[in-house]
């Protein structure tokens, strides 16, 4: 299995744990062997080099099905964690913080789960999150990813239902979520990036798509359709690169632009193993991490990359970078290979001061 092919981007879940008490008490071990799993593309949030959180659920035990919800909070890099108690009755899927108080995440309401729909606001860091109405949930809206530029300005997006042909769902607010509003472009949308409050992409079945304007308009960028692009991510309004997989060669593509979106080019494609994330610290320094514990880095925005140790051997499913030194990675592994039935057996959080040159847990 690849990651994105076939997978909703709510059900394709890719895993990091935390070894909480059986009634959900908090976690504060860098290593975390299980219960709880996050899902792709803004599992983790790092706005600066203290300052992170990753969205989770809660396993049960035995590792066969989820049980709740979780938001895991650091406040010194990544060396102790602890479970914030106010997002308990959410199943998180998605988050991003503008800086160590105010964020967003998607999730899901416990234990019903009737849509995966929900905006939940912070301004506190986590200690309190209210929902913001959007007007999706309770509909067939499916969102799957959220972006923030300040404390103001958010994006989330995913597929609209409507009349026909499902089309991809773009959410924006400029004042904090008080109101979003909402519109509509062609194809599903999977991954959402915003440089400031104008210039930002998102990717998913039409390609890559930009815009200038705070995502009031879009336009289609020469993408290439043809790949298959799960992520998105950006160091400023020139320089974003798209992570996916090409069906025709059978291999996984990094595409990049330096002018904005004017052009994007294939920097890098390879067929070995599977990749799952992608971070940008800044327009030269990056990291895709993959599996069978793969984490590669560019220092040169991408046209050549480098193997790092992570001296583990479990899937790396998310990453994320508050500069060119500090860096988190979360991992998982799973017995079985059908992602809706596997067995979900432990996990681990990896951090880095040194650029990635050497990853501890």
């Amino acid at each position: 299995m690849r990651w994105g092919k076939g997978l909703g981007p709510v059900v394709a879940l890719c895993a990091v744990a935390a070894t909480l008490c059986a009634c959900g008490g908090s976690a504060a071990s860098p290593y975390f062997s299980r219960h709880v799993e996050i899902v792709p593309f803004k599992g983790i949030a790092f706005p600066d080099t203290s300052h992170a959180w990753l969205a989770g659920t809660v396993w049960s035990r035995d590792g066969l099905g989820m049980t709740g919800g979780a938001i895991l909070a650091t406040t010194d890099g990544g060396t102790l964690w602890k479970q914030q108690e106010s997002a308990r009755t959410w199943t998180p899927y998605s988050v991003t913080f503008a800086n160590d108080r105010c964020g967003w995440m998607l999730g899901s309401a416990i234990p019903n789960r009737p849509d995966y729909n929900t905006v939940l606001a912070t301004t506190d860091g986590g200690a309190a999150w209210e929902k913001q109405d959007t007007g999706t949930s309770g509909t067939a809206d499916e969102l799957s990813d959220i972006a923030c530029a300040g404390a103001t300005h958010a994006w989330a997006v995913g597929d609209g239902a409507g009349v026909g042909a499902r089309r991809g769902l773009i959410l924006a607010t400029t004042d904090g979520g008080a109101t979003w509003r909402r519109g509509t472009v062609k194809g599903s949308l999977v991954s959402v990036t915003f440089a400031d409050a104008s210039h930002g992409w998102v990717v998913g079945s039409g390609g890559i798509l930009g815009t200038t304007d705070g995502g009031r308009t879009w336009k289609q960028e020469p993408s290439a359709a043809r790949y298959d692009l799960t992520t998105v991510v950006c160091a400023n309004a020139n320089d974003a690169w798209a992570m996916g997989y090409d069906d025709k060669n059978q291999r996984n593509v990094v595409l990049a632009t330096n002018d904005g979106g004017t052009t994007w080019k294939v920097r890098y494609a390879t067929r070995a193993g599977y990749w799952y994330s992608m971070a940008f610290a800044d327009a030269s320094h990056g990291w895709l991490v993959g599996s069978d514990g793969l984490i590669l880095t560019t220092s040169d925005g991408g046209a050549t990359w480098q193997r790092q140790l992570s001296r583990t051997k479990l899937d790396l499913t998310a990453v994320a970078f508050a500069d060119a030194t500090h860096g988190l990675v979360a991992g998982r592994r799973t017995k079985g290979d059908d992602p809706m039935s596997a067995q979900f057996i432990g996990s681990i959080i990896l951090r880095t001061t040194d650029g990635g040159a050497t990853w501890t847990k």
